[in-house]
């Protein structure tokens, strides 16, 4: 389902196609309509200058700038009124998502606790996703590697790497919803990624991996096999999978995850 950013995207998106046809038609003083008439190995074109004309004057070879202008016309007559009607639906979606939204909330809360709305707000969308998560980490707890680490982010969480304490942090100060090595089932296999993320914008769920001992032979096939895995089950990178690297004298810089971020979170 669409949310209220990607319809007022769209609907910017067409305003701007629909000014570009408006400037065409503007700067087309050319009137009637266009016949293509089809003969064995040739094509003519007839310019209809009135209506009511049925075949109209025939345009030489030496004037197919004049078949051209009125067959642009058509297109963009025709254009102009399906994206007229597409602002106008989309306008629609925007205000009933919208009315459906202010009509949940207007409620009492004790109303609302025995009322499933059939579009969650941002809050209720985020605490169901994130109990989700949780849930599944208490279930999956005796999979994970054992964390003797003593690394532990503004969050309070406890991660396994400096590197892991300035994504969580990053993320944290930006606004992203994500959890810690939540479990994902790839085939049979459960790996934990090292942050399940959340595009609250599109309410999708991505994955973000970091590498980071790419200078060890072994530690790279691993990570290797880790990213085969997640292709193998239909996750891709920059399609649901954020990958990251450093090696002891490349470290990760930050600059490239808050690009990471705009592109893929926000």
């Amino acid at each position: 389902m669409l949310n209220t950013n990607d319809i007022n995207k769209e609907i910017i998106s067409s305003k701007e196609q629909l000014n570009i046809i408006d400037k065409r038609l503007a700067n087309t003083d050319i009137e009637g309509t266009l016949r293509i008439c089809m003969k064995p190995g040739k094509t003519d074109y007839y310019h209809k200058k009135v209506k009511g004309d049925t075949k109209g004057e025939y345009i030489s070879k030496n004037n197919l700038e004049t078949a051209v202008a009125l067959a642009q016309k058509d297109y963009d007559k025709k254009a102009r009124n399906i994206l007229e009607k597409h602002i106008k639906n989309l306008g629609k979606l925007t205000s009933i998502k919208d009315a459906l939204i202010e009509l949940y909330n207007k409620m009492h809360p004790k109303r609302r606790e025995l009322i499933t709305p059939i579009i969650p707000t941002d809050e209720d969308f985020v605490e169901s996703w994130r109990a989700a998560l949780l849930n599944l980490s208490e279930r999956y707890a005796s999979f994970k590697h054992t964390n003797n680490t003593n690394h532990y982010t503004r969050n309070n969480e406890h991660v396994r790497s400096k590197t892991e304490i300035l994504a969580a942090d990053r993320y944290f100060s930006r606004g992203i919803n994500y959890v810690y090595e939540a479990p994902l089932a790839l085939g049979k296999k459960i790996i934990f990624p090292d942050f399940t993320l959340l595009n609250l914008r599109t309410r999708k769920t991505c994955y973000h991996e970091h590498f980071g001992m790419m200078d060890d032979p072994e530690y790279c096939r691993g990570a290797i096999q880790k990213i085969n895995s997640y292709m193998s089950n239909g996750i891709f990178p920059g399609k649901g999978l954020i990958l990251t690297f450093e090696s002891s004298d490349c470290p990760l810089d930050m600059r490239i995850l808050d690009g990471l971020i705009d592109n893929y979170l926000i």
